[in-house]
């Protein structure tokens, strides 16, 4: 019995003393615990004021490399995408100025083939009967002018990079040559050959094609035949809208609203953006850098009479990129418009308002749409008085246009009117002599 009470108590004290351990181990853990979330808690309270605007620092830090690394990355597409369109402007404008500038040799030339093979016709025809020149020149004459008109309609009005009409112009020359001949022969009787003129003339205008090809190829590699294209009908060619206004060639609205991009770019407001911005045009008196292109030009000014306010309006003519827009600047009187031109490059602009007379510079450029030049015409000076205009500066390689009708109008009664005022002046003179003479003839008399 006594052995039986002292194995109960070792069975008691062996599961009491653990039990005591574990669970003074468990109040341990807890004031641990407890104690270590106390640290951290105090630690959180000191540390987030310090930590919070650090915090805020890095993170706005990080907006801001952020939009700094936007912008840049913005602001180099948007100058590779600016020296994109000045190289692709340059090529085109290059070449399209190389085309018109051969044109205007092949035209002087086929002219004059023709002119030398009716004159050396003539010669021989009047070599061997009596026949006068002017009434063979009279047989031709149709003919001849007929020709001349079909040339300068063809090489001025047509595209110019229309090579099939310089190719369809050859044949219609060669048939015109044709009948000048047999008119020359019908009219003589004698056999008359300009198979040597024609030749030339196939020659000179083989040559054309050519160069109209070469000039096509490189206008092509830089996507100049987007100047005949407007896929969304807009009135922009899809030339201008890729290269120079940034805008959307498949929808008129590349931002919805009221007015479409050609509309807006008319009326000198920023296409592209959404608060109608208008457009800030970069100053061409202080550009030096901008490629100075042959093609922007201004050719022809002329006053017009506004038949409902009876003033005076100034008309501009010139040429740039065909199918483009082309924004002309007028000083000293800031005016800025903004012209569509045709498919050969041609526009014309009348001001809805009376310019000052005197002096003034004018450009003619292709702007993007946010107003920086990518092309641009060198200065160009015109004078308008009250009754004309006219390009030049007074007293710098121009004279003044009322000035030059009176000289060319009364040219021989100013010859006479010299001639008179010589004669005159002669006379007195001699008669001055004379009198001066005898009257120290008659004072030495002895």
């Amino acid at each position: 019995m006594k052995n039986f009470k002292n194995l109960g108590a070792l069975i008691l004290i062996l599961v009491f003393i653990p039990t005591v351990l574990l669970a003074q181990t468990r109040v341990e853990t807890n004031t641990q615990v407890n104690l270590e979330d106390n640290i951290v808690d105090t630690l959180e309270r000191v540390i987030e004021p310090v930590v919070e605007p650090v915090r805020g620092v890095i993170e706005m830090n990080e907006e801001e490399a952020n939009n700094r690394e936007k912008e840049e990355s913005d602001e180099n597409e948007v100058l590779i995408r600016k020296a994109t369109a000045v190289e692709s402007v340059r090529t085109v404008s290059e070449s399209l100025n190389e085309i018109e500038e051969e044109s205007k040799i092949v035209e002087s030339e086929v002219r004059a083939e023709i002119k030398n093979s009716i004159d050396r016709s003539i010669l021989d025809i009047r070599s061997q009967t009596d026949i006068e020149a002017y009434e063979l020149q009279r047989v031709v004459d149709d003919k001849r002018n007929e020709i001349y008109k079909d040339i300068n309609t063809t090489i001025k009005t047509k595209n110019l990079t229309d090579s099939n009409s310089v190719r369809e112009l050859e044949t219609r020359v060669q048939s015109a040559v044709s009948d000048i001949e047999r008119s020359l022969e019908d009219r003589s009787g004698i056999d008359v050959d300009v198979s040597e003129n024609a030749r030339r003339i196939t020659t000179t205008l083989v040559r054309y094609e050519e160069k109209i090809e070469e000039k096509k190829a490189l206008i092509n590699e830089r996507e100049g035949e987007l100047l005949e294209q407007d896929t969304d009908s807009d009135g922009i060619s899809d030339y201008d809208e890729k290269f120079i206004y940034n805008t959307n060639p498949e929808s008129a609205f590349t931002v919805e609203g009221e007015l479409t991009d050609a509309e807006k770019i008319r009326s000198g407001i920023n296409p592209t953006s959404e608060d109608n911005e208008p457009i800030n045009y970069q100053d061409p008196r202080e550009d030096k850098e901008t490629f100075i292109s042959k093609i922007h030009k201004l050719e022809r000014v002329e006053l017009i009479r506004d038949e409902v306010t009876s003033e005076n309006r100034l008309n501009l003519r010139g040429t740039a990129l065909p199918n483009s827009f082309v924004t002309v600047y007028i000083f000293s009187t800031p005016t800025i418009v903004t012209v569509k031109t045709d498919a050969r490059g041609e526009w014309s602009y009348t001001l809805d308002k009376e310019l000052e007379n005197g002096e003034h510079e004018v450009y003619v450029a292709t702007v993007d749409n946010s107003g920086r030049l990518i092309a641009r015409s060198e200065s160009i000076a015109i004078t308008q008085t009250a009754e004309a205009a006219a390009l030049g500066t007074f007293g710098i390689g121009e004279t003044n246009p009322a000035q030059n009708d009176f000289v060319q109008d009364n040219f021989i009664l100013i010859i006479l009117a010299i001639l008179l005022a010589a004669i005159i002046l002669t006379l007195i003179l001699s008669g001055g002599k004379k009198k001066g003479v005898k009257d120290f003839m008659d004072e030495n008399k002895v």
